[in-house]
């Protein structure tokens, strides 16, 4: 019986020592979880404070511009047809051919690259989409100018005029979202780059649908001329402190001590990518216009 009673006594000191080292265990990774955030642009943040109303990240911006441009970069020329991989297997998807691209300041400058049908479709969709879904941006003030961003920074349009070639012998769906825009800057003779959209998300032409604008399936080798478009911060943000305030599990982000250098749109390329990596050998990069 001393046998039994010493083996039991001894089984539950064993569960409650390793009971203990869980409960540590657990801890010391919800804290450090809570002390290590990231900023937006992947970069650590710090000066952190993270109580259960209020969580404060300041972005120093050290790492917005800290990627270089690979040399071997292809870049593709207007009016040039080009193959792109479109896929993670390295096989052609479509070709493009670069028209002309522009930047619209406010509504009435989008007749720069649309016609008058391509912008009172816009404006239609912009105020129908804000009255169903109360997450969606609006993209147009009612004075005609671009909504501000998160931040409250202005913003412009950026239009990407080209024509999309369906080289495969099969139906193909395009999605604007794979091309990325990102504002160049040479910072000690290396051409660095961020990005400053993850896609174009609107295009004058598309698939129906409720809310995604960004998909557009082409028969088997049809052409289509086609007008992206995407709202971007005229100005370059560098650094910023973000506040996260709950109240009663809604979450509200203010912004301050936002720290610009120079405007976005003097440097803006685009290239396509739908991998991780920023601009995939076989994808050429393009130059968009500022005019």
């Amino acid at each position: 019986m001393k046998i039994r009673y010493w083996g039991i006594l001894f089984f539950l000191l064993i569960m409650l020592t390793a009971a203990g080292c869980e409960r540590k265990s657990v801890e010391d990774i919800r804290s450090m979880e809570e002390t290590k955030l990231v900023g937006e642009s992947g970069s650590e943040v710090s000066d952190i404070s993270f109580p259960m109303e209020k969580r404060i990240e300041v972005f120093n911006g050290s790492n917005s511009l800290s990627d270089s441009v690979d040399s071997g970069v292809k870049y593709a020329e207007k009016n040039e047809k080009t193959d792109v991989i479109g896929d993670s297997k390295g096989r052609n998807t479509f070709s493009i051919i670069y028209e002309d691209s522009a930047i619209a300041k406010n509504v009435d400058e989008l007749s720069k690259l649309m016609s008058d049908e391509d912008i009172e479709q816009l404006k239609t969709f912009d105020s129908a989409t804000a009255e169903k879904f109360t997450a969606y941006d609006k993209k147009i003030k009612e004075d005609g100018t671009f909504s501000d961003d998160r931040m409250g920074m202005k913003q412009v349009a950026v239009l990407f005029k080209v024509k999309i070639i369906n080289t495969k012998n099969e139906e193909f769906k395009f999605n604007s979202m794979g091309y990325k825009v990102y504002c160049f800057k040479n910072i000690d003779g290396v051409t660095c780059y961020t990005t400053i959209s993850e896609g174009f998300s609107y295009m004058n032409i598309h698939d129906s649908h409720e809310i995604f604008t960004n998909n557009l399936t082409l028969r088997a080798g049809e052409t289509k001329e086609i007008v992206m478009m995407e709202l971007i911060p005229y100005e370059l943000v560098t650094a910023y402190t973000k506040v996260q305030t709950n109240d009663n599990g809604q979450y509200n982000d203010t912004y301050k001590d936002i720290i610009t250098d120079g405007v976005t749109v003097d440097s803006l390329y685009t290239c396509y990518s739908i991998t991780k990596k920023a601009f995939p050998t076989g994808s050429p990069v393009f130059k968009l216009d500022n005019d």
